[in-house]
Order: C-alpha cells, then structure tokens, then sequence
C-alpha cells in the first residue's frame, strides 16, 4: 500500500513534469513562431527602408549633379585663377628683385660721379676762378675801350 501509494504519488509528479514540459514546449513553439514572423516582418520592413534610401540616394544624385558640375567648374576655374595669381606674384617679386637691383647700381653711379665731382672739385674751382678773373678783366677792358672812346671822341 505504501509502495502503491508512492507509486501513485511519482506518477502523478510524472504526469505534472510531462505536462509543465508539453506547456513549455508549447510555449517555445508559439515564441518560435512569433519571433520568426517578427524576424520576417523586420526583415520586410529593412527591405522596404532599403528601397526608400536607394531612391532617396538616386533623388539626390539626380537633383545634386548640375550643381555638382558647376561646383567642379567653379573649382577649377579658382585652382586656375590661383596659379595664375602665383605666377603674377612670383613675376612681381622678379620685377622687385630687377627694381633692387636697378636701384643699386644707380647707387653705385650715383657714388662714382660723386667720386669723380670732387677728384675734380678743385680744378673746378680754380677754372671757375679763373673764368671770373677773365670776366673782371673783360668788364674792365670793355670800361677801358669805352673810356678811351669817350677820350677820342673829345680830341
């Protein structure tokens, strides 16, 4: 009786295991299901979000590729227009360095006349003595003729 009894109780345990694992098979079936069709619906829904970028891309591709050739155009219109203006300035800065130079060997000139004014200066000065000498004695001359000529006309 005991042994029936125990017999009875395990399978009634048994009974109750089989039937907690049947619900939670049942249970895991069911999640299986659910989550495969949320997994399909996910995947629809990235399928569909795929579509949507692809003709957003395609939508800006084609409203963004006039402006895209006037960008490069206007880009290589300022590359050029920019070494154009570093060959302009790489010629002025020629034409500074030609403008240094003229100007130092119009120093140099400058210094050499210099040189040569005053390795002359005294002769200068003694011709220019003399030429004034020359010229009072010219004047006196002339005031003598002029004299005499008073002095002839009165005889």
């Amino acid at each position: 009786e005991c042994f029936t009894a125990r017999e009875n109780i395990s399978q009634s345990e048994l009974e109750a295991s089989q039937m907690r694992l049947s619900a939670q098979e049942s249970s895991l079936k069911a999640d299986k299901a659910r989550l495969g069709a949320e997994g399909q619906q996910l995947s629809a829904r990235a399928a569909q979000l795929d579509l949507k970028r692809e003709e957003l891309e395609r939508s800006i591709t084609e409203e963004a590729q006039e402006p895209i050739r006037e960008r490069e155009h206007w880009q290589s219109e300022q590359a050029r227009l920019e070494e154009e203006v570093e060959t302009l300035l790489a010629q002025v800065e020629a034409r500074r360095l030609q403008i240094s130079a003229c100007s130092q060997k119009t120093a140099a000139c400058n210094e050499t006349i210099a040189a040569v004014h005053s390795r002359y200066a005294n002769q200068a000065k003694r011709l220019q003595s003399k030429q004034e000498t020359i010229s009072a004695q010219q004047e006196a001359q002339l005031t003598n003729l002029a004299n005499l000529d008073v002095a002839s006309a009165e005889h």
